[in-house]
């Protein structure tokens, strides 16, 4: 065992089983293509939860934003890939034209601070809905 894994265990009980459950994950923080294009392999999930398209939020929340070009350059990316895809956001003609023969399941659910349900949706690549 490491110096560092020893004081990680140290912070709570819990630390221990989270350093494994952790222990094959990947979380980087640089642009979104350049970590899909590294790490694309038959084997690797990816789990997207993209800033919303623009036309479905009424204010600009997130500290990096992506514009529609932005939105369609990684909807290109993802359905090109390898590996099995999740993306979350919410309803979009663009997601629903471009993932065409993806799955998705739809879910209503109250956003933070507001009393009005949305709909979220998850779109399900082939790869990953066959690995189910």
């Amino acid at each position: 065992m490491t110096v560092m894994f020893l004081v990680f265990c140290s912070i709570s009980p819990d630390s221990a089983l989270i350093h494994r459950r952790l222990q094959s994950v990947v979380i980087e923080r640089r642009d979104a293509l350049e970590v899909i294009r590294a790490q694309d392999t038959p084997q690797t999930l990816f789990y997207v939860d993209p800033p919303y398209m623009p036309s479905t939020r009424s204010a600009a929340k997130y500290r990096h934003e992506l514009n529609l070009e932005q939105h369609q350059a990684l909807l290109d990316r993802l359905t090109k890939v390898q590996g099995m895809v999740v993306i979350s956001g919410y309803p979009s003609e663009l997601y629903d034209d471009v993932l065409t023969g993806w799955g998705r399941v739809e879910r209503k659910h109250r956003a933070s601070g507001s009393a009005l349900p949305r709909t979220e949706v998850l779109w399900i690549s082939p790869a990953a809905q066959e690995s189910l």
